[in-house]
């Protein structure tokens, strides 16, 4: 937990100038988010990104994202693929990115980066999100939303998030788009795809081309599981 704490906390420091979604033109928004390097790191062939997303600007709610862009295959032909942590309340950053399936594993010093042979952008642009509001680095400045973040409100949050992050980065619209995530994902993954199915349906090129969800050790019903 300490290794994975030093490394997004990395990331925190490195973003903290991200603009929110409207705040510049998609590709200057963009560049204010890139992430040049993490201290510790090793040399790479890919291309990395994290910031603030802006989902409800009255209530100053704003969710953290990193993105970690292909390295396997050409960035530009391979999928985006959301990763959600589920917990509730696990940071996607912290877990997914830094303990599973992330571009780099923790050494055991704390403080150095090595390539992670199972990373999964070996084969797709990783999208890690922190969410709900209140989970890792995404934050409210209205204190009622972090009690009463369920199901819907997030998969809304989630959706708005998406919507938002495409106008930043805009050459991931039309991009094969897959969804996944472990434990609570059982509850929130599907509502989050029957969102986007719902709202893009009969849309002929839809800017979130939705291809499918997987989750892993899913939560889907308290009693049974």
């Amino acid at each position: 937990m300490a290794a994975a704490a030093f490394l997004a906390a990395t990331m925190l420091a490195l973003s903290c100038h991200a603009a929110p979604a409207t705040a510049a033109t998609p590709t200057a928004a963009a560049k204010l988010d890139r992430v040049v390097t993490l201290p510790g790191q090793p040399r790479v062939n890919f291309s990395m990104y994290s910031g603030y997303v802006t989902v409800d600007a009255a209530a100053g709610r704003a969710l953290f994202y990193w993105l970690v862009e292909a390295s396997g295959v050409p960035a530009a032909a391979a999928p985006l693929v959301l990763w959600l942590t589920g917990g509730p309340g696990c940071s996607s950053v912290g877990y997914g990115a830094s303990e599973e399936v992330g571009a780099f594993t923790i050494n055991a010093d704390d403080k150095t980066l090595s390539l992670n042979a199972y990373s999964w952008n070996k084969v797709a642009n990783m999208l890690f999100l922190d969410s709900p509001a209140g989970v890792g680095y995404s934050y409210s400045n209205t204190t009622s939303d972090l009690y009463n973040a369920g199901d819907n409100k997030t998969a809304h949050d989630s959706y708005i998030f998406l919507v938002n992050w495409l106008k930043r980065f805009p050459q991931y619209k039309h991009r094969d788009f897959y969804i996944t995530r472990e434990s609570y994902a059982g509850h929130y993954v599907p509502q989050l795809s029957q969102l986007i199915y719902r709202n893009t349906k009969g849309i002929k090129k839809p800017v979130l081309n939705f291809k499918g969800f997987m989750v892993g050790n899913a939560v889907i019903d308290d009693h049974n599981d």
